[in-house]
This record gives C-alpha cells, sequence and structure tokens, in this order.
C-alpha cells in the first residue's frame, strides 16, 4: 500500500493504521457480504503487517515498514484519540481472523501485546479506549457465527437481519452460500438443513444445535 495520491500519482509507503484500518473494514465488508475475496485480502495485509511492521523483540507493531526510509527513532504508536491507534486496530484484526480462520498464532500474539499493555491501561485508560475494546473482546468469549444460505432469498435475510439487529459487538460472523469454502475452518463441517438456510451459534468452534427460524437464532445469540 501506498500513502498518499494525488493527480494520478500515489507515494510514499504505507504506516501500520493504514493497514490495520483497511484491514479491519475489509472484514467488515465481508461480514456484510459473504464474499471470500475480502476475507482473503484482510488476510494478506494483515500477513504483509506482520512481515514489515512486527518488531520481533519486543513485540507490537512499530508504525512505519522495514523498507520505510531509515529514520533516527521507529516509533509505535499506542494511545487511541480522535483515531484510534495502528497497534489497537492491529489487535482487533488478529483476534477476528483467529477466529475466522482458526490462528491460535494471531491470538497468542496479541497476548503478549496486552500484557505489556497492562499497566499502562489501568494507570491511564482514557486514552486508549479502542485498546480496552480489545482487551474486552480478548477476555470473553466472542460468538462465532457461521451462516449458510442464498443471501437472495428472504429467509437467509431473515436470518441475518437479527444478526445485525442483535448487540453482540464480541462476535464473528462467517458466510457460505452452500459448500464450505476452504480456508474458513468456521465453515467447516457446517451444512444447510434440509436445504433451507441455517445458522451456527459457536463458541470456541463448539456449536449449539443449528438453527433455521429468526427467533430461535435471536435466542441462541442471547
Amino acid at each position: 500500500l501506498l500513502r498518499t495520491a494525488r493527480n494520478g500519482t500515489a507515494k510514499l509507503n504505507a504506516y501500520l493504521e493504514d493497514y490495520a484500518c483497511y484491514a479491519e473494514g475489509l472484514l467488515w465488508l465481508y461480514e456484510a457480504t459473504g464474499s471470500e475475496q475480502w476475507l482473503q485480502t484482510a488476510t494478506e495485509l494483515t500477513e504483509t503487517m506482520l512481515t514489515y511492521f512486527w518488531d520481533a523483540e519486543h513485540g507490537g507493531f512499530f508504525t512505519t515498514s522495514s523498507d520505510h526510509e531509515a529514520l533516527l527513532h521507529r516509533p509505535k504508536d499506542w494511545d487511541d484519540n480522535a483515531t484510534p491507534s495502528g497497534n489497537s486496530v492491529a489487535m482487533e484484526v488478529l483476534l477476528r481472523l483467529s477466529l475466522l480462520l482458526g490462528k491460535s498464532e494471531y491470538r497468542e500474539r496479541v497476548a503478549g501485546m496486552l500484557r505489556g499493555l497492562s499497566d499502562t491501561y489501568q494507570k491511564m485508560p482514557y486514552g486508549f479506549s479502542r485498546g480496552l475494546s480489545v482487551l474486552d473482546f480478548y477476555l470473553d468469549s466472542p460468538k462465532e457465527i457461521a451462516l449458510l444460505g442464498d443471501p437472495s432469498t428472504p429467509e437467509t435475510q431473515a436470518l441475518r437481519r437479527v444478526l445485525y439487529e442483535t448487540y453482540l459487538p464480541n462476535r464473528v460472523v462467517a458466510h457460505a452460500k452452500e459448500a464450505t469454502p476452504e480456508g474458513t475452518p468456521l465453515l467447516a463441517g457446517r451444512t444447510l438443513i434440509n436445504g433451507k438456510p441455517t445458522a451456527y451459534v459457536c463458541t470456541g468452534f463448539v456449536c449449539k444445535e443449528p438453527v433455521q427460524t429468526p427467533e430461535a437464532l435471536r435466542q441462541q445469540l442471547k
């Protein structure tokens, strides 16, 4: 990615926040559309972050990439102001992908970052609102929701509507029309029941009984 563009010319290496926020946006787009390409691109951006921005010695992400111009001091952005810090968003992306893709190593990286920030969070919580949201996600047992069904049908749309009507900040949603896409463990083994749209509500990849009505899904989400 590049940082700036003007008159048809793009230049300057993108910063951590550019990769993290772009990846986060693509994950929300994946949840909204069920299109596998957005999940794949978000994963590729995350791997690029880990390759070029990750501090292998102390953990966390640098603001600039390893192939950026040499600086007297290579900073890390931690505090959340009017916009969240690159590290806070990157942690959330890693946690969400760890659930969607079954990548425990992503969660382990976040755990190390949160341990290093624990004293700072306790002393100055108002400066780390997004980071504390990530901590809440990490300590919670997020709902993992697999939804199968043709998105154009009223039955599937009714199930999707329940997902977005229910206040459930710590959750991930994976979609498939019928067959389970490769590379998405949350959808592995999930099938349509009697050929009808079906939702699976899981925690730690252990799922409740599949449901097919909005009322049953709403009850499980509670």
